[in-house]
């Protein structure tokens, strides 16, 4: 993406991203179908159990309410990885140069690390429409092994053993299932249609691990007014947003929004519209102590996703989903100096899309264990729009929700360090004498999101039982625009690609990925699992040097120990 300022890419950047990765109705997300099949109301083909027979992660359903019950269920998982990768080189900060005189480049600095994590989710279920729903993760982070070096505008650096006291209340909220409606009340999660743009950070991908996701203190309330066995739902919400992907309370910023949505449950078509007004201020500092500013955003955002699910033979269930995200904001953060001295705002028009089609077929059941489909086939499709000129009125850079993850390492390794790493040199006191920092260029790293790319990633998993998953993909990558490190252009004025080469080279290359996963049903409930993952990357002419020349091919290893319960 050609940008000529770090300012005009990172405020760009967050006036899109920002306005979708919250926006979503929590009120409908995987959890209903997965009720759905607990409950015994959906055995044959369904949207709903063909992805449960799908993506089944181990993790073990709430028993159905009852009548006159109240009960408490403690469910939850402990997962630790450590994980070894090729050496990284970067763009080296100012202030490394300066302790090695004639560096250009500097390590990433972390070739091995061991991260866990504890998440608690207790449910509170009394009697059949009502429900206390909690999620808390008592820590999470990393434990062992090297450090990263200058990426700390990463939202998770590895930059420090931070796991033990990183406890977070992530979910507390009131479900209440009315004579009219459903009732959702408090600190809830936010997950709409196939997790593009709003990803509660709770659904596991197939490679790597979620992070994070959107938390939002919601009042939603989602109806049938054509009755209740009709398949229309008709929703509301309004929000007060605490953290998502490019928004946080915690440095300043205020975000409201209010979100209404459609939604048509068919058994095997399901489809869902919503429309979400979002207003965004963003207290800073300029001078410690001293001086502040605030810029603002007003964003209306659309989302449409539908599924739908099919048995062309006996014993073979196909499936297909899309998904489309527009934004159309103004705002002040990305504005030219001209812009600034005639009074003018600058519009965002950003678009993405994320398709999906497969086959699935045979079955595999294990006592203790779901009955899942013995092989799936998918081809995934996804594109984000770039932007290629960073002076205009009209920025159109778009980001997916980082907790949509594709494949393990180009995306989620190599761009996301390489971002940060920018991001961090830009900031640094050897290159910034002023102690006002560049707007908004906290929200420059990618943190693993897809950003104005587009790709396709064909994926293969196949079950040999119940208890063990085989996993392989492909994930070929082009940018939408041209790749400039905004780094370079801040400091040499030089629009190149983070390797120094044309930045029109936008082939990001080929990832292979494979993975492993046994698990084990234990007498008491509990599901141990173990595994591996793996992933290598054919690097392309984004990643060349001003000769030609690419980086070394990247890869990654990863061990997998996991405890659901």
């Amino acid at each position: 993406m050609r940008t000529s300022r770090a300012s005009a890419v990172q405020r760009k950047r967050l006036l899109i991203a920002s306005s979708f990765s919250v926006l979503s109705t929590a009120v409908f997300d995987a959890r209903a179908h997965e009720a759905t099949v607990a409950q015994g109301r959906s055995d044959g083909l369904s949207v709903a159990t063909l992805l449960t027979r799908r993506d089944d992660d181990a993790r073990l359903l709430d028993a159905p309410p009852e009548d006159d019950l109240v009960r408490l269920l403690g469910h939850g998982e402990l997962q630790l990885r450590g994980t070894m990768l090729a050496p990284l080189s970067l763009d080296a900060t100012p202030s490394y140069a300066n302790a090695n005189p004639g560096a250009t480049k500097q390590p990433l600095g972390q070739r091995g690390y061991g991260t866990q994590w504890l998440r608690l989710r207790p449910t509170l279920q009394v009697g059949k429409n009502l429900r206390v729903v909690t999620q808390t993760d008592v820590f999470g982070g990393l434990v062992v092994g090297g450090l990263t070096q200058d990426v700390k505008s990463d939202n998770t650096p590895r930059d420090a053993f931070d796991s033990i006291g990183a406890a977070e209340l992530r979910w507390l909220y009131l479900e209440w299932l009315t004579p009219v409606g459903l009732l959702r009340v408090g600190r809830q999660p936010s997950h709409w249609g196939l997790g593009l743009v709003a990803n509660d950070g709770d659904h596991r991908p197939l490679f790597g691990d979620y992070r994070k996701g959107t938390i939002s203190d919601r009042i939603g309330f989602a109806t049938k007014p054509f009755g209740r066995e009709s398949p229309f739902v008709l929703a509301v919400a309004g929000d007060l947003v605490r953290r998502d992907t490019f928004a946080s309370e915690s440095r300043g910023d205020h975000t409201v929004q209010g979100v209404v949505a459609m939604l048509w449950q068919g058994t095997t078509l399901e489809a869902g519209a919503y429309a979400a007004m979002r207003r965004q201020a963003n207290e800073r500092t300029s001078v410690p102590g001293v001086a502040s500013y605030t810029d603002r955003l007003e964003a209306v955002v659309t989302d449409a996703y539908l599924r739908a699910v099919a048995r062309p033979l006996p014993e073979l269930d196909a499936f297909f989903g899309a998904e489309v995200a527009f934004t159309d904001a103004t705002s002040d953060f990305p504005r030219t100096a001209q812009q600034l001295r005639e009074g003018r705002r600058t519009s965002i028009r950003g678009l993405g899309v994320l398709a999906e089609v497969g086959l699935q077929a045979g079955s595999v059941a294990q006592e203790g264990l779901r009955t899942r489909a013995r092989w799936v086939a998918k081809l995934e499709y996804g594109y984000a729009s770039g932007q290629a000129d960073p002076f205009a009125a009209t920025q159109t850079r778009f980001s997916f929700d980082p907790n949509h993850r594709v494949g393990r390492l180009l995306f989620d390794e190599i761009l996301r360090f390489q971002t940060a790493r920018a991001a961090t040199a830009i900031q640094d006191p050897y290159l910034v004498a002023e102690s006002r920092p560049i707007p908004g260029i906290d929200l420059l790293p990618t943190n693993g999101a897809v950003t104005g790319a587009s790709y396709v990633n064909p994926t293969f998993v196949f079950r040999p039982d119940a208890s063990v998953d085989l996993a392989f993909g492909l994930l070929v990558a082009q940018a939408t625009s041209d790749v400039v490190d905004p780094y370079r252009l801040a400091s040499t004025g030089a629009y190149a690609n983070y390797q120094g080469g044309a930045p029109r080279g936008r082939d990001l290359g080929v990832e292979l990925d494979f993975g492993l996963e046994k698990r084990w049903v234990a007498s008491s409930g509990i599901v141990p699992q173990l595994g591996f993952q793996g992933a290598v990357l054919a690097p392309g002419t984004a990643f060349a040097d001003a000769k030609g020349n690419t980086i070394a091919p990247p890869w990654l290893l990863e061990g997998r120990a996991g405890l659901q319960f």
